[in-house]
Parts: C-alpha cells; structure tokens; sequence
C-alpha cells in the first residue's frame, strides 16, 4: 500500500475507537502515507494526537490509567450500575441500549445529560493543551451531528479541545458542545464511519471497520428492540457506504470480541488492532509480490503503453517531460490536471502546491512556482497542443468541477480516438459517459476489487485501470474476454514490465517507458 497518500477513515462505537492506536502504529511502520484522517468518537483523540506528531507508544497507557482513575463516576462501565441485572449482559454488548436504558434509569427527563464535562476535560487539556488544526501535521475532519440543522458536520477549523469534545459529545451522556452557532454531539451512533461526505480529492479512501459483538439473545423489552434496531439501521448504512466509497476496508474481524465498554481491555484491543491490520497489509505486500514473479503464457503482440514522461531526466507532468516521451517513442503520456480557482486547467500531479490547495490558486500564480528549480507548471491547453497527432494521451481527472468548459477545450485541440479519461472517481466517469460518451473512459483502484466487472459496469468504463501489484493473469483474461481494456499502473521494474507484457495488458504506466520498449517483442 505505499505510494500514493490515502485517506483514513476511522471511528469506532465506545473506548473501541481507543484500538485506532494500534492501526496508525502498523500502517505507520509500513510506510503508508496518511494525506488526511477523517475521524469520528473516541477515534478522534488518537488521531489527533497522531497529526501533532505525537508519539503513540505511551497513549494506551494514558487511555488505561484515565479510565482506571474515574472508573467510579465514568459511565458505570464496569458494574453497568442502574440496569437491572436481566439488562446487564445487553447493556454489554450494545452501546445503543446502553445509552437509552441509562438515560432511562439514571436520569429524569430535565437533565441534558448524564455526565458533566468535568471528568474528561483534564484528559483533553493533557492531550491538546490549546493546540487548533492549525498546528496539526496530517490535516483531520471530525465529524459530528449538529442539533439545529440536524446534519452531519465536520469540523476542520478551531480549537482542537473543543473539536475532540463534539467527537465524543455521545447523545445523553455528555452535553452537547456549543461550537460557534452550531450545537453538536458525536455522530457515531447514526454513522459509525464518516465516510459519506468524502470530496473527489480524497481517493484512495481506506476505512477501518471495527465489529460489533453479535447480541446472542432475542429481545426481551421496548428499549431492546428501540436499540437493536438502531445499530442495524446504523450498520446497513455503514456497509452501503464502504462499498460505495471506500477503496480498500480494513475489516478487523477479532475486534468483534471485543464489547464497547470494555475499558480494562484497551490494551488488548490496541494490540489486536495492530496485528489484525499487520496480517493484512503483509497480505496485500505478499499478493503483490506474487503476482510480480508470475509470468503469463499470453501470446500475441507486445502491449502498448503510456508514460508520464521522461521522469528521470525532467519533473512529470512538464512539457519538457513529454517531449522527451516523444523522442523516445513512447505510445503515448498520462497527466493529471486540476481546475484553479479561477476555472483554468493545469497539469500536476499533486492536490496542491507549497502547502496550498490548487483548487485555491488562481492561474498566474500557479505559473510562477517553478519545478526543479526551472520548469513552469504547464495548462491543459498547452499540453494538448504538445501530444495531438504525436502521443495518445490519457488525462486523470482530479479536482475538475466544470466539466464542460474542460470538454470544450479537449474536444477543440484533440480527436477522440487519441484520448482517455481516468479517474479514481466513480460518479466522476458516470458522468462523463453522459457527457462525452465518444472518448473512453478508465476507472483508477488501488487497491483488490472484490467484483472488477461489477466495478466497470457500475461507472459506465470501458477501461480498469488498476495498480500492477494487484493485477493477475486471471483478471487480464477476464476483462480482455468482455471486450474491456485493462491498463496497469505503478509498473516500473523489468521484471514488472517483463510480466504485464507477458499478461499482453492493454497499456502500461510507467516511470521508465524506455525499459518497456527495450522488453516488448519488436514489430515483425
């Protein structure tokens, strides 16, 4: 999984979200860069921390020592104290009971909530002091529900305390936070993972999704059924939402164990977590490497191919870069263009530049940053007007919102047969088969799909474009048998290029077009 930043989505119902500990320590020491964190209940703390650049090796212990130092007045998590003794087991297993069999008990109807912010504050001041997003390394959303407009809202702006606050401002329990005009709570009962809300520059997305413990018996009371049924709308909501918008699921099964309240077992979660998400991600290292060794028994003429330029000579996606493409004879380029703030269109790779948001920056400023130290960032136009009637040209759409002046000015410079469109987003290429039904499209994963065909039909592509790591013979064979193109990415070594043209995929992306033209068979 290293290489392009991901985002990471995270939450978790109760002290489970205290586990994201031991999932930021395994992708960390895999080397899996974080772009931003998207974060909701107790999950916030620990990712908060971790975009401070703090140090996640004694924060378990800190977790631990708080919750053993109030277990008296925090949540009655140990003795569920107040529930009946038939109602323990299922005040145990679900946080949604919990919370309305609580209130229902403990608390007479005037009061806001069970618990003042006094317990926790001590705890917020030791982990965010006066810090704001501000000073935060990885940029995070939290997300919570605001009560006056009764929708989501994610907090990315402020005061990190308060912020972390709404996060676990859980209805009835703690009090809602006032945040400016808005009135907020943890949003984790109505959506446990807030994946929902996720731009187009937030692909790849990676979510972690933490199990509930499976109530063993039926429901025996009005607030059992109230409570059941809330976690089962809650979870169709979340599996509808991972399969639309997540590109990988870290599905952390032993979690299930585990139930929300269980404060003394924080450490062993933590730990589960980690190695759960270790199996995993040295899972996906093996699949590739695997699948890199494998050689393919296709025949037929070597595959085409597309390069983001010379890249060793000059910076991608630089003018420079695809003349040196040309002359070296490469089929054809992949770029990646943005929209600026003033709706013009510039080739980088990147979402932004020097800390700043492309989508934020008007043309003439974009144009004054220099790669290398020399080479100017270069417009759609003008890259157009370097590759038609030399190079195929497969243009990866990221930030792009005005979709038909960007139409008017490809179909004005280039013909349709030497274009592709890719994109890591879904609804982006559905739309452009409404839009620009006569130019191909590609859909970008990197990461396993678990139906391709299913994936491709569902965008409306005629190409999966996915990372060679995750690409076998048998997928190649599969799309090539329904007419569909499949072009891989990230393929860089020899023996990768050796293997991809072996498969005879539909094109390679790669860093050194010279290495696939000195491997493909030669034109007899």
């Amino acid at each position: 999984m290293r290489g392009e930043p991901v985002t990471l989505v995270m939450g978790g119902l109760g002290v489970k979200g205290v586990a994201s500990i031991g999932v930021l320590q395994s992708l960390h020491d895999h080397g899996v860069p974080i772009k931003r964190m998207v974060v909701a209940g107790a999950a916030a703390l620990v990712a908060g921390q971790y975009a401070l650049g703090r140090r996640l090796d004694g924060l378990t212990d800190a977790f631990v020592h708080f919750f053993e130092e109030n277990r008296r007045v925090l949540w009655g998590l140990e003795s569920l104290s107040g529930l009946f003794n038939s109602a323990r087991r299922r005040g145990l297993e679900s946080f949604s009971y919990f919370l309305h069999e609580r209130l229902f008990c403990r608390a007479n109807m005037s009061r806001i909530s069970v618990l003042g912010w006094d317990v926790v504050e001590p705890l917020l001041d030791r982990f965010f002091e006066e810090t704001t997003f501000r000073d935060l390394d990885i940029p995070i959303s939290v997300s919570t529900v605001d009560l006056k407009t009764r929708k989501l809202y994610f907090i990315e702006e402020g005061s990190l305390k308060q912020a972390m606050k709404a996060a676990i401002a859980f209805p009835g329990l703690f009090p809602p936070v006032e945040y400016g005009e808005r009135l907020l709570v943890s949003s984790t009962l109505c959506c446990e993972l807030p994946i929902e809300a996720l731009a187009r520059d937030a692909a790849p997305v990676v979510a972690v999704n933490f199990p509930s413990v499976v109530p063993r018996e039926r429901p025996r009371s009005l607030l059992e059924i109230i409570a059941l049924t809330t976690e089962v709308r809650s979870n169709f909501i979340k599996e509808a939402l991972l399969q639309e918008k997540a590109d990988h699921v870290f599905r952390l099964e032993g979690m299930g164990r585990y139930r929300w309240g269980s404060y003394r077992r924080i450490a062993a979660m933590v730990e589960q977590a980690r190695r759960e998400t270790d199996r995993q991600l040295e899972q996906m290292s093996e699949f590739r490497r695997r699948n890199r060794l494998t050689k393919g028994a296709h025949d037929g003429e070597g595959a085409g191919h597309r390069a983001p330029g010379f890249t060793r000579s000059f910076p991608d996606n630089t003018i420079e870069a695809f003349n040196a493409a040309v002359k070296l004879g490469a089929d054809g380029i992949e770029c990646d263009v943005h929209e600026t703030a003033d709706s013009r269109f510039v080739i980088f790779h990147d979402n932004d530049i020097e800390g700043r948001s492309i989508s934020e920056m008007p043309l003439a400023e974009i144009q004054q940053a220099k790669l290398a130290g020399k080479y100017r960032i270069p417009t759609l136009e003008e890259t157009l007007e370097t590759c038609r009637g030399r190079l195929l040209l497969n243009i990866e759409l990221k930030l792009v919102y005005s979709l038909d002046r960007f139409l008017d000015i490809v179909r004005g410079l280039m013909k349709p047969e030497e274009l592709l469109f890719s994109s890591f987003y879904g609804t982006l290429i559905n739309e452009l088969a409404d839009l620009a039904p006569e130019i191909k499209r590609g859909i970008l994963t990197g990461f396993p799909v678990k139906d391709p065909l299913k994936l491709v039909s569902m965008v409306r592509a005629q190409v999966m474009v996915p990372r060679f790591g995750f690409v076998t013979m048998a997928l190649v064979d599969k799309m090539q048998s329904r007419k569909l193109g499949l072009i891989v990415w990230d393929c860089n070594t020899a023996e990768e290029i050796r293997t991809a043209l072996a498969w005879n995929v539909d094109g390679i992306i790669t860093d050194n077009p010279d290495t696939v033209l000195q491997e493909r068979p030669k034109e007899k």
